[in-house]
């Protein structure tokens, strides 16, 4: 058994302090602490936030440790003795997976803070800490006797720990108690009822789409700032990073309830349907996976899904939201690059580390992911009469999480839609998902009574993306830029002898996709001072719109009734 002891008492310091107790469970037990965390798909090397580690035997005399590695260390004592090891943590990092500790609170999940012994990781835990006066603790584990317990590591490590004087609500589904804690809100005037109510549909509507909720409690914990968005999920809690736009306008709370359903989906997809390559964790090293566009993926998709499903928002607003998606893939030359399974497989160096050349070479799986599992969600429902849908396909995924069973083959998903719900989609895997062919968005979404509209624009006519500087930060695959041989870090200064800065862009514009006569271009790289020459014909892009057929025949708004779970039209 492995038992902690936090200490937050100087987090006006940015520092943790804490005791691990244990007794050797071999000969020189050796001590780790993760390199990621689920959820994150990215080797973020939290040791880096660790001073030295200590240790002692019970009558305190001092025990050596040895590093082994950058998040392994050794501690020489033999099997049988009861060890106290000691570090801190200096945590000045403000994500949803990192620590971090300041005068107005602390935050912390075992991943990023907590070291573990490998023989003791299916053993009992329990953690104790200790918080500056009238400071509260957050943690949605058991609390026993002063310690919050766990049966395993994976348990506690999972558990995010808020602490401070924050403001905090409550809310119950189906008896099981909910709580919303506020971490950053003295800006703004949040009318908290209504995040709760809101929250609460969330809640309901994935809760019936599964037939009920597998935990006893849970946390939504706010960190809000001016700026930083996004979440991550935990088995009976969720951290979210919400900008104050999201409390600010009705389009941006509606934001905010998509990323709340999208962290809670997740109690179901993924934190307990996992792909088997994930079962068990390996805490060291990077787990391979390509079945992130189902952990990821799907997830995207019924975020905004079953806000619509709840009434969160309606079907014109969804349309558009689903619209710009489109749009944003079609931008993206890295579709006709990447499949969905390979962006999944290599997540651990391309989508939480982009590059100039990104958006050129690769596709998110959350993006593309979402929009393939709509496509997917419409293929099954009219090959199948509207007798099944993804819905069928997540319950399954559902009903088979067994400690005999803890991961589905992510190979075989054709095989286990097929044997759900009664209808082939390996033509539409092989495309969409294994393969990298365009989307065939009218041709499914007919069925269903929904048009695609395309426009052709010039969007980016000059295939590149420029901060305020006329610095460029991304060039466009095959765009003017590119092929005038323009590079991310050129900071432009004239065009045509005029200055940059001064010269309306709509200008630039007209003239190029007018075709007319090549510009001169005067840029700075590295500090020396060149010039190339920038020539049509533009980049052209394409604008995505879905909208609702006026004609749509019986047969057609049946599915589409059925689809938006309103029954038979």
């Amino acid at each position: 058994m492995m038992h902690y002891h936090v200490s937050a008492l100087q987090a006006a310091s940015q520092t943790f302090d804490v005791e691990l107790t244990f007794v050797a469970p071999v000969d020189r037990p050796v001590l780790r602490l993760p390199v990621w965390t689920p959820g994150s798909y990215m080797v973020r090397e939290f040791s880096r936030f660790l001073g030295e580690v200590h240790a002692t035997d019970r009558f305190a005399n001092a025990v050596p440790v040895q590093a082994l590695d950058k998040a392994s260390w050794v501690v020489d004592a033999p099997a049988g003795t009861e060890l106290r090891v000691f570090w801190n943590a200096w945590c000045n990092e403000l994500t949803v997976r990192t620590p971090h500790a300041d005068s107005t609170h602390a935050f912390f999940t075992g991943t990023n803070l907590l070291l573990y012994v490998d023989q003791l990781l299916s053993s009992a835990c329990t953690m104790a800490i200790s918080a500056p006066t009238g400071w509260e603790v957050f943690c949605a584990l058991p609390f026993d006797g002063g310690r919050f317990t766990a049966g395993c590591w994976d348990t506690l490590a999972d558990a995010p720990v808020e602490i401070g004087p924050h403001p905090h609500d409550s809310f119950e589904v189906d008896g099981i108690p909910h709580r919303v804690i506020y971490w950053g809100a003295q800006p703004m005037r949040l009318e908290r009822t209504a995040i709760c109510e809101g929250l609460q549909r969330c809640v309901v509507q994935n809760a019936q789409l599964f037939g009920g909720l597998p935990y006893s409690n849970y946390d939504f914990i706010l960190h809000i700032t001016p700026d930083m968005r996004g979440g991550l999920e935990h088995l009976n809690a969720t951290v979210l990073a919400c900008p104050w736009r999201f409390f600010e306008s009705e389009k941006g709370f509606a934001e905010f309830l998509s990323l709340a359903m999208h962290e809670h989906f997740h109690v179901w997809n993924i934190k307990r349907i996992k792909p088997s390559a994930l079962v068990p964790f390996q805490y060291q090293t990077e787990n391979y996976t390509t079945a992130l566009w189902v952990a990821e993926g799907f997830t995207s998709y019924y975020d905004d899904y079953n806000c619509l499903r709840a009434g969160i928002t309606t079907l014109v607003p969804w349309l558009e939201l689903m619209s710009d998606a489109a749009t944003r893939l079609g931008r993206l030359p890295g579709r006709t690059v990447q499949s969905l399974t390979r962006s999944s497989f290599d997540a651990w160096i391309r989508l939480y580390r982009p590059d100039a050349n990104s958006g050129n070479r690769t596709v998110s799986y959350y993006l593309k992911g979402g929009l393939v599992a709509w496509l997917l969600d419409l293929t099954i429902r009219e090959r199948s009469g509207g007798s099944s849908s993804l819905d069928d396909v997540m319950l399954a995924l559902w009903r088979e999480v067994t400690p005999a069973y803890p991961g589905f083959d992510e190979a075989r998903m054709g095989e286990f839609i097929r044997a759900h719900t009664g209808v082939d989609v390996t033509d539409a895997l092989n495309s969409w998902v294994y393969g990298t062919d365009e989307l065939p968005w009218q041709t499914v979404l007919d069925a269903h009574g929904f048009v695609c509209s395309m426009a052709d624009d010039a969007d980016s006519p000059f295939g590149w993306l420029l901060d305020s500087g006329g610095g460029i930060r991304n060039l466009i695959k095959d765009g003017p830029a590119m092929r005038a041989g323009l590079a991310p870090g050129d900071r432009l200064v004239a065009v045509d002898s005029r200055a940059f800065e001064l010269l309306p862009t709509s200008v630039l514009e007209r003239r190029l996709v007018a075709g007319s006569a090549s510009m001169e271009v005067h840029y700075f790289r590295r500090g020396q001072l060149r010039s190339t020459v920038l020539e049509g014909p533009a980049h052209v892009t394409t604008t995505i719109t879905f909208s609702l057929r006026e004609d749509a025949t019986e047969a057609q708004l049946r599915l589409r009734h059925l689809w938006l779970g309103l029954g038979e039209a």
